[in-house]
């Protein structure tokens, strides 16, 4: 390991004396749960930070180097700027040299705020809506003809054509009154007559008031200035470049503010079970009334219209005539109805449910009403824009054949074309040099979204249906596109939802990034990345308590020789993750299978996925997994089990999902950015805890309730002066707050007096402070403690304390926590588990515990299908749905499926290259 002193900044085994400015030093390094004395990171070339998950990289890489290097830089500014800038707390280090500025692309979903999108994240819509606004071609909405600002002269060659067939009169309109007669021009004007137009369409003009030629009662043209149609008037109103977004008061479409969608009622979540009435609960809006002593209903005219259908409140859903129950529902129908309640509804228009609650909903005056009234609706494309956002305005300007929705629902791989057609296009006007600077700024971000793998995405997909791996490779592109130099640029696992097939071109733009100047530092457990690094710290041995010391630092080649090294042992084939099962199971006959899926980019996708064996779906970046199992597959399931019938959706037909009694989906989703949430609230061991504290003789004695030991209740016994937290945050005026250790309870949340109750010899506080092995062994003969306590050592989080922040928690540990608590639910082999990447921030080793835990899932007789782009955790699967050929357009297709063997023999599969050789590796090799 390379170790650096402050005297001459160290050297260690395989490296010389080098200069200081070429090193990061840092020195007492106590973030979390590092313990680093001293450490050196070159500030040229690719450095990538591993270890095991919970290990300390995270720590490392971003809340010491790239928070120290935010605090640095914010340092240098006056202290008018600091107070307007993001501030962050200095980190637990004693002595950090070397840095540049830095700048975190960090593993997190982009935004929830659905008018956010893919070219509003880059800056292209910025650099389109301004070419459009510019360079354009306004088409008028009324007749066709291109509308533009013409000057005298056109005006009066177009006069003086028309005035052929006959005298035309120049008149000014009126709203008020009469239209006022300007002057005659005769049909073969002369020079004079039509200097004499041409000065009163000068003056229209600089008056901008309206004029126009007219032949008996004819408007032949009109010669107002500015934007606006000479053939017949209509005026062009989209001019500036806030008409180019949807995000813009004047450029959404009015119908749905710019959203693409409006909620609207779906009759089919009105009916819950048709073999109940109307009163025990057939409407799903009203539920159960037997019980009720209301005797109105909210739709007045229910019992009513029952009534002249012949039936009443009591009668069976099914059994109500097709067209009575249509009417009820939507207010009209097609279908026959009892000559009664025809009469009735002709005098007399029924405003069904769904208009009633639709009502209601627009009428709602708070969020939690609104949210309450969805419930029963579906998000409907906008009839009135298509869903494409805009006001029908802005889509009537076009460039290069195209308006500003059909270039943004392009993929960035196909507007390479479109900008060639521009370039063509304006290339004998003026507008040439204008529109060249912008077309090349686009071209440039364009170009780098291509070599992060995202050539896929159009720039109107929304930034919420982005997994965190594009977000965070669209955020790398951006900061590419900005040409930086001197930065210390800090990645959290880019290779995330990449392909294996993509990360030669990650690689490349890594390589490139620090060939510009400036130091790359990675947190990564891809093979391939580790090996392209420049320099390798391994972080380790363990996780927690038992990690954050640097294992091996150095040349790669160095680290991956390095014979305590957990990580190059991997990497140099003596160790491998396999399949913790000697045989794969083999398909009993089973099948879940959907048909004719259309979501997205899925084109008629017949998949079957077997029941009882591990399925993983994978696919190239963007292939159609994730709407295939987390969009399509999720929702039907959750709908079928919950109405025990048929589903409906995006697809043909969902057979065999008869067999399943719930549906449980681990996502990449955050737990929370709550500071009071701890692994033991999460997994609901907190409570149990409190109440074997309540129950002892001391709390008895001082009618102590579970509430007392409780840090998140006013009234319990937590701190005061910390409400339960254990620290209090400082503020500062021109520096980031801090947080210090509340001198009251000296960082143990509890006041003395509740701290002086002990169960197992242990106060409360104490008891939060026990890693969860530790606390395992402490509390193994409690079942209702020791259970959560298990599963959580079964997914590998041992090393947690019970009382640790989940806030603090890695990507990796966060989704391992929420596996676990799915775990805990009580099991009868008839669960389908749909998991979203489990491996994120997954060390190889880690990788293993998981397999483990999945297959024990399996192995009670349940369903899992993971979504996943590690060849590792593919090759120990039983079963592989491959997707694809390609991303976007070119993918949505079922390319294979079968045991991982037939993949990797496939010379369709992208992924078949890679699995190969991940079987040759793991041949032979049992965990």
């Amino acid at each position: 390991m390379r170790t650096l002193s402050r005297a001459d900044h160290g050297s260690g085994s395989g490296s010389t004396a080098a200069d200081p400015r070429d090193w990061i030093a840092l020195r007492g390094v106590r973030e979390h749960n590092l313990r680093i004395d001293e450490l050196a990171v070159p500030r040229h070339g690719v450095t990538v930070f591993t270890g095991v998950s919970g290990s300390g990289k995270s720590s490392l890489a971003f809340d010491t180097i790239y928070a120290e290097g935010y605090r640095q830089y914010l340092d240098s500014l006056s202290a008018y700027v600091r107070r307007k800038l993001p501030k962050v707390p200095k980190p637990s280090v004693e002595w950090v040299s070397g840095l540049s500025p830095t700048v975190a692309i960090e593993q997190r979903t982009i935004s929830r705020n659905p008018r956010s999108n893919v070219g509003t994240i880059t800056e292209i819509s910025d650099r389109l809506r301004l070419l459009f606004a510019r360079a354009g071609r306004h088409e008028c909405r009324g007749c066709g003809l291109d509308i533009r600002p013409r000057d005298v002269a056109e005006h009066l060659a177009a006069l003086a054509e028309a005035a052929a067939d006959g005298p035309l009169v120049l008149v000014r309109p009126s709203e008020e009154g009469p239209a006022t007669r300007v002057l005659v021009l005769s049909a073969a004007p002369d020079a004079a007559e039509l200097a004499r137009a041409g000065e009163a369409i000068e003056a229209a003009h600089r008056e901008e008031q309206p004029l126009v030629a007219v032949r008996d009662t004819t408007v032949v043209r009109h010669l107002t200035g500015g934007w606006v149609c000479a053939a017949c008037g209509t005026q062009a109103r989209a001019v500036s470049s806030h008409w180019f977004t949807p995000n813009s008061p004047a450029g959404m479409c009015e119908e749905c503010q710019g959203l693409g969608f409006t909620y609207r009622v779906d009759p089919a979540l009105l009916v819950g079970d048709p073999r109940e009435s109307a009163r025990s609960g057939a409407l799903t809006f009203f539920g159960d009334r037997t019980r009720s002593k209301k005797t109105w209903w909210p739709l007045r005219e229910l019992p009513a219209v029952l009534e002249l259908a012949g039936a009443g409140l009591d009668t069976p859903w099914y059994q109500l005539p097709p067209g009575v129950a249509e009417l009820l529902l939507v207010g009209a129908t097609s279908e026959p109805l009892p000559a009664a309640l025809a009469e009735q509804v002709e005098k007399k228009p029924f405003d069904g449910l769904a208009q009633h609650l639709e009502r209601l909903f627009r009428e709602a005056d708070s969020p939690e009403r609104k949210s309450f009234y969805q419930a029963f609706m579906a998000a409907r494309g906008c009839t009135a824009c298509g869903g494409t956002r805009h006001h029908a305005e802005a889509l009537a300007v076009r460039l290069g054949d195209l308006n500003i929705a059909e270039v943004n629902a392009l993929p960035v791989a196909r507007l390479a074309t479109w900008l060639k057609a521009v370039r063509s296009e304006l290339a004998p006007t003026f507008l040439a040099g204008l529109a060249e600077e912008l077309l090349a700024q686009v071209e440039v971000r364009l170009e780098f979204m291509l070599d992060v793998g995202l050539g896929y995405l159009s720039l109107d997909r929304s930034a919420p249906t982005l997994s965190a791996g594009e977000g965070q490779r669209l955020r790398l592109a951006r900061q590419l596109g900005c040409g930086l130099v001197g930065v210390t640029y800090v990645l959290d696992e880019p290779s995330i939802g990449l392909h294996s097939r993509d990360n030669g071109r990650l690689i490349a733009m890594l390589r490139r990034l620090a060939d510009a100047g400036n130091t790359v530092l990675v947190v990564e457990h891809d093979q391939e990345t580790m090996e392209a690094a420049d320099y390798l710290v391994d972080l380790g041995p363990g996780a927690g308590a038992r990690g954050g010391l640097v294992i091996a630092a150095g040349p790669t080649p160095e680290v991956i020789a390095h014979p305590e090294s957990r990580t190059g042992a991997y990497l140099r084939g003596e160790l491998a993750v396999a399949s913790p099962r000697p045989e794969r199971r083999r398909p009993d006959g089973r099948w879940l299978t959907v048909r004719g899926a259309r979501l997205h980019n899925l084109r008629g996708v017949d998949a079957s996925i077997p029941v009882g064996l591990l399925t993983c779906v994978t696919g190239v970046s963007g292939s159609g997994k994730s709407s295939l199992v987390t969009r399509t597959l999720e929702p039907a399931l959750q709908q079928a089990l919950t109405r025990r019938g048929a589903p409906q959706g995006p697809f043909t037909e969902l057979t065999g999902w008869e067999g399943f009694s719930r549906v449980v989906t681990v996502t990449q989703e955050s737990i929370g950015a709550s500071s009071r949430s701890t692994p033991a609230t999460y997994m609901g061991i907190f409570d149990e805890i409190r109440k074997l504290f309540a129950k002892t003789e001391e709390a008895v004695r001082r009618r102590y309730s579970t509430a007392m030991f409780s840090f998140n209740t006013e009234k319990g016994g937590r701190c005061d002066r910390c409400a339960g937290k254990g620290t209090i945050r400082i503020e500062m005026l021109f520096l980031a707050d801090f947080s210090v250790q509340c001198p009251t309870c000296e960082g143990r949340r509890y006041t003395q007096r509740v701290l002086e109750v002990t169960h197992r010899g242990r106060d409360i506080a104490q008891t939060l402070d026990l890693e969860v092995a530790e606390a395992l062994e402490l509390y193994g003969d409690v079942p209702a403690v020791a259970h959560p306590l298990r599963m959580l050592c079964q997914v590998g989080l041992g090393y947690l304390k019970l009382g640790q922040d989940t806030t603090t928690l890695s990507g990796g540990e966060a989704q391992r926590l929420k596996l676990s608590r799915e775990l805990m639910r009580r099991d009868d082999g008839r669960t389908l588990y749909l998991i979203d990447e489990p491996t994120t921030g997954l060390h190889f080793s880690d990788v293993q515990v998981l397999l483990g835990v999945v297959h024990d899932l399996v192995d009670l007789g349940n369903t899992a299908v993971v979504i996943e782009h590690s060849v590792e955790f593919a090759a120990a699967c039983d079963w592989i749905v491959d997707l694809g050929p390609g991303g976007g357009e070119d993918g949505g297709e079922l390319v294979v499926a079968g045991p991982p063997e037939e993949i990797a023999a496939h010379p369709d599969s992208a992924l078949a290259p890679y699995l190969a050789r991940q079987l040759r590796q793991a041949a032979g090799k049992r965990p």
